[in-house]
């Protein structure tokens, strides 16, 4: 997966938008970051401590976290170690638990 690939997941939500964070690509739904790029190979992901852990049990190819995101609810995704159907997967879960009630309760993804 590329930049682009992420740009144009996470923009296909209920109101996403970019804008910059920390100098790169960061992602929002209204005013809550859910997903920024760090660079060409990595994106920060929004993401639960509990969920993250067991994401970083699991799939420890896919994801990692720094010691910048130990405290932090945001987890790192390889770009060259994951699947699209996975990143989607991952990208509209961040952007679910950031976006208001309202917009994302009947929201799902197939």
């Amino acid at each position: 997966m590329k930049v682009s690939d992420v740009r144009t997941i996470a923009l296909g939500f209920p109101e996403a938008r970019e804008k910059p964070f920390d100098g790169t690509p960061g992602f929002y739904v209204r005013r809550n970051l859910f997903a920024h790029v760090l660079d060409d190979d990595q994106v920060a992901v929004y993401v639960a401590f509990d969920r993250r852990d067991a994401l970083l049990e699991e799939e420890p190819e896919v994801f990692r976290v720094t010691p910048r995101y130990m405290t932090e609810p945001f987890v790192i995704v390889r770009l060259g170690a994951i699947e699209r159907k996975r990143l989607d997967e991952v990208l509209f879960e961040a952007w679910k638990r950031c976006a208001p009630p309202g917009l994302s309760r009947h929201m799902t993804r197939s």
